[in-house]
């Protein structure tokens, strides 16, 4: 009797062992589950900080690699004598240096009275669109009101520019300047003249903020000239323009017509520095620094002669 009592224990006990390596088989399986998932995660993580420690290397590496050597330069005498007129900066890249973007290069010049940053002859011309000026006028036309100006916009942008000022007037004529070609040092300008007719109240929506600068009333000529002057300022650059040739170019990269201006190794530019504004006499100490965008910035420093001597170039490194 004791013996088949001891064999149903004996089942049972077995029983009860299945039961529990069933429940921890299920928490196995949902461990490695669980591992599964934490190892994909630091799989990701591990490749984001290691794409983040590439792209921070690259930076590093450009930051103390890329840059500008200025290879000579020389400076053009004015007919006097005096001072000099022009500064050429013959530039290259570093060795090593990866392809730089010429208009991403910050220049800056100074001679002790004055600083400036340099920008390109170019840049001057609003050859990707116009200015247009809006100014309304009186029953007569002979007074009215400089209102604003929309940059580099069609005819028909322009007019809806400034239709949120509009909403705010009585009705009137209003008449928009065109100033195709325009030149900061002169002042010149190929305007032409479109007369519109606004009725107050129509509702138009708003695509932009309009620049007011007066509400004196003023003849339509001192209008014309006060909108002249007012965008001169807006477009004005504070420093001094220069032009590039380009004395060689292995790649056939560079192209002053496009957005950036590629210079790759192996290419020499000539920068033509404009400072006959600036009346740099003998014995002037002239600093001269080009930044790129990454990269080390160089310095250029030199004196200019004791005397000119009536020569028309001269060497000034």
């Amino acid at each position: 009797m004791a013996r088949p009592i001891l064999e149903s224990f004996r089942r049972f006990i077995a029983d009860r062992r299945a039961e529990s390596g069933m429940g921890a088989l299920l928490i196995f399986i949902a461990s490695i589950l669980v591992a599964a998932v934490a190892a994909g995660v630091i799989i990701q993580s591990t490749y984001m900080a290691q794409q983040r420690a590439q792209s921070t290397a690259e930076l590093s590496i450009q930051d103390v690699s890329d840059g500008w050597k200025i290879l000579s330069v020389e400076g053009e005498v004015n007919d006097d004598g005096t001072a000099l007129t022009h500064v050429y900066l013959k530039t290259a890249l570093h060795a090593g240096s990866y392809p730089l973007y010429l208009r991403h290069t910050v220049i800056e010049i100074t001679d002790g009275e004055h600083e400036g940053n340099l920008y390109l002859d170019s840049e001057w011309d609003l050859k990707d669109g116009y200015f247009y000026v809006l100014y309304n006028a009186t029953q007569d036309a002979t007074q009215g009101m400089f209102l604003g100006y929309a940059k580099n916009a069609s005819k028909e942008e322009a007019l809806e520019y400034f239709n949120s000022t509009l909403n705010n007037l009585q009705n009137g004529k209003y008449y928009l300047f065109e100033i195709k070609t325009f030149h900061i040092e002169y002042l010149t300008s190929d305007v032409k003249v479109y007369e519109t007719t606004y009725t107050a109240g129509s509702g138009f929506a708003q695509t932009g903020e309009v620049n007011e600068i007066s509400s004196a009333s003023k003849t339509l000529s001192e209008i014309k000239l006060q909108a002249l002057i007012y965008v001169a300022k807006q477009i004005a650059k504070p420093g001094i323009s220069y032009t590039v040739i380009v004395i060689r170019d292995p790649n056939d990269a560079f192209n002053e017509s496009t957005p950036n201006m590629v210079v790759t190794q192996g290419a020499i530019l000539k920068l033509i520095i404009n400072v006959s504004g600036w009346n740099i006499g003998p014995q002037k100490h002239v600093t001269i620094k080009m930044m790129p965008k990454h990269g080390v910035p160089t310095l250029e420093e030199f004196w200019t002669p004791p005397t000119y001597a009536r020569q028309s170039y001269i060497s000034l490194t």
